[in-house]
């Protein structure tokens, strides 16, 4: 298994401080939004 290049540059795109686990969490956590934001009636729906 070798180590993607790619990995060690999107290292450097978010501050050290955050641990991997917490920048994860940020990307999901922005996944999810953009999926409310195309389908907002469905989220509207079940929330409702």
């Amino acid at each position: 298994m070798r180590i993607n290049p790619d990995r060690k540059k999107s290292k450097k795109r978010y501050p050290p401080l955050l641990s991997w686990d917490i920048y994860q969490q940020y990307l999901i956590r922005m996944e999810q939004e953009q999926k409310q934001k195309e389908t907002p009636k469905n989220q509207s729906s079940h929330e409702h």
